[in-house]
């Protein structure tokens, strides 16, 4: 019985433990809330840098950071939509994407880069979908292909 009873309260404790532990995720953590780990979301034409629900999204200025304190994104709302230009960076600080918005939808030239500073991907959305030639780049900067989206469906994502 004595056993019985250590057991049970070694799973209580490792379970308060677990719960104890747990982070944070009620937004309470200075109004920002927690961000996919990858940093990207998937639309139905472009990868771009994840914009959490947010209620509290405020029209104008909008900056998130990386815990080190770096940028890791900012732009502009206007009634709740994205507007302008918005732009992502790594965590390290280096430019990540570079995109522009109209109503909440891309619109206009989209420009990608790995960490190195490279470019990654660049081409156009006409709202919200990929449109004209986007060419795509490897990590040591050789052009690896060029896709023209006029000529074929929208959908397919970089």
């Amino acid at each position: 019985m004595n056993r019985i009873i250590k057991s049970a309260f070694f799973v209580l404790i490792c379970s308060v433990l677990v719960v104890a532990c747990k982070q944070n995720t009620n937004g309470t953590d200075g109004g920002v809330p927690p961000q996919p780990a990858n940093n990207t979301m998937k639309s139905d034409t472009f990868v771009h840098p994840a914009v959490p629900a947010n209620p509290k999204i405020v029209d104008g200025m909008n900056i998130t950071r990386w815990p080190n304190g770096n940028v890791k994104m900012q732009g502009n709302y206007k009634d709740g939509k994205r507007q302008g230009e918005w732009q992502s960076f790594f965590e390290s600080g280096k430019i990540n994407s570079d995109e522009f918005f109209v109503d909440g939808q891309t619109n206009g030239k989209v420009t990608v880069y790995y960490e190195n500073g490279k470019k990654r991907y660049e081409g156009e959305n006409n709202n919200g979908k990929l449109s004209g030639v986007w060419n795509y780049w490897d990590e040591k900067g050789k052009l690896t292909r060029s896709v023209d989206y006029s000529r074929q469906s929208p959908t397919q994502n970089p």
